[in-house]
């Protein structure tokens, strides 16, 4: 995160895979473009801006060619409290952004983080420390540490899994559910052989081993192939035509 002129020329000798620009360039318009201009992933953070401030900076990232560029929703306070976290902001930043939205995190805990991802942040950016309570210094307070950094990032990735896909679907546990919660079409009276079924004589009920209630317009009008006593759970083999 180069923070001025002689930072930017000292990560161009470096050959830097990645740049971050932080929120404290907020209406910093020149030296953003000039970072954005060096044509490498960049991430973006927004705390301290405003709608305007937003607004801006999506315009100079439009005029860039540079394409890989990341926005992260922040606010620059020390610990940020709940009420001011205003996570629904990321909606909004998807609706104007072509791009990845994330979130810089200064809340204190893991809880905002792990919301963050459910509202859609691809980007995480949380503070670590080796050291607590260190006078004169705020990161630390909003920071993890060695010993809970990984339990933070085993929770964002159980969010992911969570998240699952944008499309519905049965689930291999849900399949095995299939046979004993989904209803079948059963009779409601004995129906003798080469008897007509009509609508009357049908009722549904578990298990799900049997004909579907979705095709009970199908069956309707079929005969019995042989006598069949009431709360007999139908299927196919049981039934012809006329």
């Amino acid at each position: 995160t180069p923070h001025d002129e002689k930072a930017l020329s000292f990560t161009k000798k470096m050959d830097l895979p990645l740049l971050k620009i932080g929120s404290g360039e907020v209406q910093n318009n020149s030296f953003i473009k000039k970072i954005i201009s060096l044509n490498k992933p960049t991430i973006i953070s927004t705390g301290m801006y405003d709608e305007d401030d937003l607004n801006n900076l999506i315009k100079i990232i439009k005029k860039q060619k540079n394409k890989n560029i990341a926005i992260l929703h922040c606010v620059s306070s020390y610990p940020t409290k709940f009420e001011e976290v205003n996570l629904n902001v990321i909606n909004e930043y998807k609706e104007k952004v072509q791009g990845i939205i994330g979130y810089s995190d200064h809340t204190e805990g893991h809880e905002v983080c792990i919301l963050a991802v459910a509202a859609g942040a691809k980007i995480i950016e949380k503070h670590i420390t080796l050291d607590f309570n260190i006078p004169n210094a705020q990161d630390w307070k909003v920071s993890c540490g060695p010993n809970d950094f990984k339990l933070f990032v085993e929770k964002i990735r159980n969010v992911e899994k969570i998240l699952g896909l944008k499309k519905k679907k049965i689930s291999k546990e849900e399949k095995k559910s299939l046979l004993w919660a989904r209803k079948s079409l059963i009779l409601k009276n004995n129906v003798s052989k080469n008897n007509k079924i009509n609508y009357s004589d049908l009722n549904t009920k578990r298990p799900g081993v049997g004909i579907s209630p979705n095709k009970i317009k199908e069956v309707i009008g079929l005969v019995a192939c042989k006598d069949l006593k009431k709360e007999t759970i139908l299927k196919w083999s049981m039934l012809k035509k006329k």
